[in-house]
């Protein structure tokens, strides 16, 4: 047979892989790496010719190319081939040994091409590399697979010596009956050609052996048809052979069906069901269950029941089954379930005065009991209450007995169980608080903390039952433990570092006022946005920079630098933004050279999340961190802290006299360092603000700040407290204005800060005024207090007017 130009690879030998079209796909077998699925080609070539194909399909590793050994899939003994990593990249070997390698993406075509027996790799028509050495033997198109969705299309040889191995059949498909039979199917073939044999339908089944070499007969046993028409195909030799049978004649026999048991009786909450046996007919069945007649939405199985049993599903069940020839409902007794137990408690609460007394509580079982095991038993679940069972007269009820309270109001519960403790109530007493009087004190009353920060403990003095809370006026001042409690207790808290002048805040608890003040610090004046420059692969605004251009692989090839410096004493803080992806920014004294390792101090960003603190490359302590995140080192005296969100991590050991400026650092793409500022500049820019401070009645006011400062000096406004906030000027340049707003406050006096230019702006606001309180109700005689209400409950009932309380407060 003369040599063919160039055709489609006809693919044979399939292992865990399908052909669609000309796409050749691994659709079965693993799907963890191991190299199970493979297909040859029937045609060869033999020193000059080529091999051509497409990759496609999902991105996952697979391996194709050009092989002597066939029968081996043993992929790094092919001769020629190229493996298509996960990671885009194409690598070019022969026998295993690396040749060479190229990016490439989803649709890109490669060829090897055989001159003279030696291999030439190409991709997309672009020579790449050249084999080492030369084969004169048959050599086939190979393919094999690790992970499913791996493919490869458009698979083409040229100048192809193997076209003895085409299968041209006679015959692609057969009719037979509906009795079961067997097919033999004859492929003629080249000598030594190897070719598959592989059913497509259940009811086909290869008869005999699966593969074999050279001309022979595949043979398929067809399953006898009692059934519909159907039509079933092999892939044999790779084409495929379709197999059309006749219908087959079906015996049918009507249902009949028993619903079991009987009848049911359970509690409330237990698991029931009841079960179809079908005693004759034939399948397949379909099921419908009826309860009092009416069908169940959705209950088709062969059971129904319910995991937790309520009274709304008491009834009669029953069940039709339905097949080709007939319908059936159940015919023995209908599935009877009875539901008995605990219903509910009445009342389900009560209120008690602080002296104590007794009540009752009515338990009802419900109408349906016809259990005794469906009872009940009850729990006191507090100290302070007892109870006893009384079922005299037939009919379940508690009654219960409170002590005198001598401190704060408190609530108490019985709980109420079935018998089998698959259902309970709860009865809730409130019981009104002693009367206290209450009084507070802390220690200490005041408290100094340095610029860079700190913490401390405050012990609340107060009556037992006396609650209490802590709230801070200052927005860099933070209670961290133990906000707020009953009786004499401690709180914590937190002063944030201060990068301005010294400052003061409150504390205030019930009254008392707890005073931080704060140094202030030399670190922290001029403080100005980041001016990136020397932009390399990446953008700015404001004092964001993000990379937006270069590679993405993990090389560092994006940076920036600040214009500004400073030098000794000074801060760089920066927000974490962008991307999820590793970045490093700091400070150094030798902005021209960006390897991070040489600069001063640090913070190494991962995609871990981990934030590493670094010393011209030596590692210093690290904390976890997420996208928003805040970080801060304060250079003081030539020597660095690092802090993240607020809080102190560690300090430094090496020193630096050098003029520091910020600088960035980025692997990959998106990656960004926003709202950087540096404190503490060497620049000639200062910053003054008038007034300083103003008041607030307790409605809420609005009011304006001037700044004064150079121009091309920058400056931001931010509030330090919640009910403050900027309403205009919230960043300027130079000379100009801040408005602010202070809402209403329904509270005590409270202090609030704006940090306006690096400058503090205290805002005293008035309180509230103060409302009247409840009557506290004593010397209670047949009434019950219950919350504020006070009602008559019990003494005669006639007229008479013996029930009275007097209140506790007066009036002057």
């Amino acid at each position: 047979m003369a040599p063919m130009v160039d055709e489609d690879v006809r693919w044979t030998n399939f292992v865990n892989v399908t052909l669609a079209g000309n796409a050749l796909r691994k659709t079965g077998g693993a799907d963890n790496g191991f190299y199970d699925g493979n297909a040859v080609s029937q045609q060869t070539i033999t020193s000059n010719g080529y091999y051509e194909f497409k990759a496609t399909g999902a991105n996952v590793e697979r391996v194709t190319g050009l092989t002597d050994t066939p029968a081996n899939t043993a992929f790094d003994t092919f001769d020629f081939y190229v493996n298509l990593s996960e990671g885009g990249f194409a690598e070019f070997r022969e026998r295993g040994v690396y040749l060479g390698d190229v990016a490439y993406n989803a649709g890109d075509t490669f060829r090897i091409t055989l001159v003279n027996g030696r291999a030439e790799f190409s991709h997309n028509g672009v020579f790449r590399v050249r084999s080492a050495t030369a084969t004169n033997t048959v050599m086939y198109a190979s393919a094999s697979f690790s992970l499913l969705g791996g493919e490869i299309s458009a698979a083409r040889m040229g100048n192809i010596s193997g076209g003895g191995c085409a299968v041209n059949p006679s015959q692609t498909s057969v009719n037979v009956a509906a009795a079961a039979t067997v097919v033999g199917i004859d492929i003629n073939i080249g000598a030594g050609c190897p070719w598959t044999i592989v059913s497509n339908a259940a009811w086909l089944t290869v008869n005999g052996p699966s593969s074999f070499v050279g001309s022979g007969v595949g043979g398929v046993a067809v399953a006898a048809n009692t059934g519909a028409a159907r039509t079933g195909t092999v892939t044999i030799a790779g084409f495929t052979f379709t197999i059309n049978q006749a219908a087959g004649t079906p015996t049918c026999v009507p249902p009949a069906v028993n619903i079991g048991p009987g009848v049911l009786r359970i509690c409330e909450q237990a698991s029931w069901n009841f079960t179809a046996t079908v005693t004759s007919g034939t399948g397949p069945f379909s099921y419908q269950w009826f309860k009092d007649g009416v069908a169940i939405s959705g209950a088709t199985g062969t059971s129904y029941g319910s995991a937790s049993a309520s009274f709304a599903q008491a009834g009669n069940y029953s069940v039709q089954v339905r097949n080709a020839c007939g319908t059936a409902t159940s015919t023995n007794a209908p599935g009877n379930l009875v539901v008995a137990g605990l219903t509910s408690l009445n009342p389900t609460s009560a209120g008690v005065p602080a002296s104590g007394g007794t009540g009752t509580i009515s338990i009802n079982t419900g109408a349906n009991s016809l259990d005794t095991s469906c009872g009940y038993v009850y729990t006191v679940n507090d100290t302070w209450i007892t109870a006893r069972r009384d079922d005299t007269g037939g009919s379940g009820r508690l009654i219960y007995t409170v002590t005198a309270n001598s401190g704060a109001a408190r609530t108490g519960t019985i709980t109420v169980r079935n018998a089998s403790g698959t259902r309970s109530l709860t009865f809730t007493i409130n019981q009104a608080a002693a009367t206290v009087t209450c009084t507070y004190s802390i220690n200490p009353t005041s408290a100094n903390v340095g610029a860079g920060g700190g913490n401390g403990t405050v012990t609340v003095n107060t009556s037992a039952g006396c609650a209490w809370s802590a709230s801070p006026a200052a927005g860099w001042l933070q209670v961290t433990s133990s906000g707020s409690g009953i009786g004499t207790g401690t709180f914590t808290y937190l002063a944030a570092p201060n990068s301005g002048a010294a400052r003061s805040g409150v504390i205030t608890v019930n009254g008392q006022n707890f005073t931080v003040s704060q140094a202030g610090t030399t670190t922290g004046g001029n403080v100005q946005d980041v001016i990136w420059t020397s932009l390399v692969n990446t953008t700015a605004t404001g004092g964001t920079i993000r990379k937006t251009g270069g590679r993405n692989d993990g090389t560092y090839d994006g940076s920036g630098v600040s214009t500004q410096s400073f030098s000794n004493n000074g801060y760089y803080e920066f927000t974490v933004g962008g991307a999820d992806v590793e970045r490093q920014t700091g400070l150094t004294d030798t902005p021209s050279n960006l390897s991070f390792t040489t600069w001063d101090f640090y913070v190494n960003l991962s995609e871990g999340p981990v934030a590493e603190f670094k010393e011209r490359g030596v590692y210093l302590g690290e904390v976890r961190y997420k996208i928003g995140d805040v970080f801060r080192i304060t250079v003081e005296n030539g020597r660095a802290r690092y802090s993240h969100n607020v809080n102190i991590i560690l300090t430094g050991n090496a020193t630096t006299g050098g003029a520091l400026k910020a600088v960035a650092a980025f692997s990959l793409l998106n990656g960004e360092v926003t709202q950087a500022k540096l404190g503490g500049l060497t620049g000639g820019c200062s910053y003054a603000i008038a007034p300083t401070n103003a008041s607030a009645p307790a409605s809420g006011a609005t009011g304006t700040v001037a700044v004064t400062a150079p121009g091309g000096c920058a400056w931001t406004a931010t509030s330090n407290a919640t009910w403050l906030s900027v309403t205009s000027g919230a960043a300027g340049n130079g000379n100009g204005t801040v408005a602010y707003a202070a809402g209403a406050n329904t509270g005590a006096q409270r202090t609030g800060t704006l940090t306006i230019a690096g400058q503090t702006f205290t805002v005293t606001q008035a309180a509230a005024a103060q409302s009247s309180p409840d009557v506290t109700w004593t010397q209670l005689n047949n009434v019950s207090l219950i919350g504020a209400t006070l009602r008559k409950t019990g003494g005669a009932n006639d007229g008479t007017y013996d029930g009275s309380a007097v209140s506790r407060e007066a009036l002057t």
